[in-house]
């Protein structure tokens, strides 16, 4: 069975996986983002990364920046609260540097 990771849309989801090494890992490859507040957790985590996301179906990816104007980038567990206001939107990981850990959970709601 092959699934059309462009007809999915997410309005209620629960979305787990890990980082394990430096590198690219989509969060959101079978599914796009429908408007609403989602909440990501990663922990336990050692390493550095930066969570990137993309409005045209992973063309380009950009760093989103927190209201205070810093760029995104995470040294540890952290959780975080998402208002998306675009549909179709993807999210991935950007892994410079990893030492353990990296269990990731992205819930709507």
């Amino acid at each position: 069975m092959s699934i059309d990771s462009n007809s999915i849309e997410a309005s209620h989801l629960v979305l787990s996986g890990t980082i394990s090494g430096t590198g690219q890992s989509e969060i959101t490859s079978s599914v796009r983002l429908t408007p609403g507040r989602y909440t990501l957790r990663l922990s336990p985590f050692v390493g550095t990364t930066v969570l990137e996301r993309s409005d045209d179906n992973g063309s380009t990816w950009h760093v989103p920046s927190f209201p205070n104007g810093q760029a995104n980038s995470f040294s540890g567990a952290f959780m975080l609260h998402i208002e998306e206001l675009e549909p179709g939107t993807r999210y991935r990981w950007n892994t410079s540097a990893y030492t353990s850990g990296g269990s990731w959970r992205l819930a709507r709601g």
